[in-house]
């Protein structure tokens, strides 16, 4: 190869031809992963998500909850059994009310028992109902 054709990034070699740039496969991974996707959460996107998961989740350790799945989704339709206005309003979505029509419960509960963060939680749901980022 040229000299020309190639560039040191990072201590890693990229290969160019002509206008097209071929990164090898740990850079890409490392470019995907630390520039996010255009999917993720912006700023303002399900604020009531984000804002009710993360007290949730302060709340069980507080509580010291038992993190499995189960107890924690206990500890969910409890907490939204007194929820109001919005905080009702995503409660409705997942499916932890008495008069919602579907649960998706088992989406917050189990990566809550793995300890993801509120936003990735949200992020997750809110591609299986947009009506979650929405809920403000």
């Amino acid at each position: 190869r040229r000299s020309s054709d190639l560039t040191l990034v990072g201590g890693m070699a990229i290969v160019k031809r002509g206008a097209t740039l071929l990164l090898p496969m740990p850079a890409l991974l490392l470019l995907v992963l630390f520039t996010g996707s255009s999917c993720g959460l912006r700023e303002g996107d399900c604020e009531v998500c984000v804002s009710f998961l993360s007290r949730f989740y302060q709340f069980l350790k507080d509580k010291n909850v038992d993190f499995t799945s189960a107890s924690i989704e206990r500890e969910l339709l409890k907490t939204c059994n007194e929820a109001k206005g919005k905080e009702n309003r995503f409660c409705y979505y997942i499916g932890a009310t008495s008069d919602a029509a579907t649960k998706i419960t088992n989406e917050v509960s189990k990566p809550l028992s793995n300890h993801v963060p509120a936003d990735k939680i949200c992020e997750k749901l809110k591609k299986k109902d947009g009506q979650i980022g929405r809920a403000h």
